[in-house]
């Protein structure tokens, strides 16, 4: 929307809330109020992304697409506020841990091929994303994006 005179203010904006105390509003996909809780936010994404598997789960596919839907439909809930969420190796291991046992509950993966599941396509691996180095790329593409944004 384009506003032709600057100093006007659109009608629906004229009464914007004000925000105290406990009242949430969610930016960024993430539930904020006076300041992020991440306990509640963990177990939120957590459902969204074992919600998704649960609908991967139910459709017929090959190993290499079913592991490839994995990386483009559950994998970006969580890196959507990876940022904006401090997540616990332990819950991202635990996270980890219940994409492999859908993996195994629907005979992708033995249960001795964790060796090669976490490997890249083009080294001859699976190419499943880790959870826990999604993160940490996450982090770090953050940092890179403001350090190269302040002048």
């Amino acid at each position: 929307m384009v506003l032709k005179n600057i100093n006007k203010i659109p009608d629906g904006m004229q009464n914007i809330p004000i925000i105290e105390g406990e009242d949430l509003y969610k930016y960024l996909g993430v539930w904020q109020s006076d300041e992020i809780n991440d306990i509640f936010n963990c177990k939120i994404i957590k459902e969204k992304m074992m919600k998704k598997m649960e609908e991967i789960n139910t459709d017929e596919c090959s190993n290499r697409s079913y592991i490839t839907r994995i990386n483009t439909e559950v994998i970006p809930i969580f890196r959507y506020s990876a940022s904006v969420v401090n997540w616990k190796v332990t819950d991202l291991d635990r996270m980890d841990l219940e994409i492999r046992k859908y993996l195994r509950k629907a005979k992708y993966i033995s249960c001795n091929s964790k060796d090669r599941l976490y490997v890249p396509i083009n080294e001859m691996g699976e190419g499943l994303i880790s959870l826990r180095d999604e993160y940490v790329n996450e982090i770090i593409r953050t940092v890179m994006y403001y350090c190269t944004r302040v002048k």
